[in-house]
């Protein structure tokens, strides 16, 4: 098990962000910061899992997609924002471009019923990127919008230079 979450946070980021970092169009050659969604996914059906620790207050692992099913940066997000709810808990809000917003649909036509894993990756303290699970997101239905929220396991400085790198990065 922790063989898993090692490789998930350890050499996954490299070979999913970094290796991929091409594919986004218009992306820069050294991203500061990259975001995608995973979906959880039982072991032994074929497909290649990793296990993901989440919720950093209260961990517990969980097995997902080895592969985002969705990677998110310059031409399907148009900006990120933190903001304050009225009771006081952070809320992280992704703005898609209308092409994202079409991609999130098919994503949520696809996986209804499953939660998708808001998936960061930035640099760390060797300056490699660095994976682990900013927020999670269940799908009930399909939905067809242009913003979504959920509540961010990341202290609020984390949050704010977060939604900072990944406006810089959508630019």
């Amino acid at each position: 098990m922790k063989g898993g979450v090692v490789f998930f946070n350890l050499i996954l980021p490299t070979l999913v962000f970094l290796a991929g970092c091409g594919s986004f169009p218009g992306s820069s050659s050294n991203p500061k910061i990259r975001m995608a969604f995973f979906v959880d996914q039982e072991p032994h059906r074929g497909e290649p899992v990793v296990d993901m620790k989440i919720l950093r207050s209260n961990p517990r692992t969980v097995t997902v997609a080895a592969r985002p099913v969705l990677e998110l940066g310059k031409g399907t997000l148009d900006a990120a924002v933190l903001r304050e709810g009225t009771d006081g808990v952070l809320i992280f809000e992704l703005y898609f471009t209308s092409q994202g917003a079409l991609l999130f649909q098919e994503l949520t036509s696809r996986y209804k019923q499953q939660r998708l894993y808001v998936v960061v990756a930035q640099p760390g303290e060797e300056k490699k990127l660095e994976s682990r699970c900013l927020g999670v997101w269940f799908v009930q239905d399909a939905t067809n919008v242009r913003v979504i929220q959920f509540t961010p396991d990341a202290e609020q400085e984390e949050a704010i230079a977060m939604v900072e790198g990944i406006n810089k990065e959508v630019r």
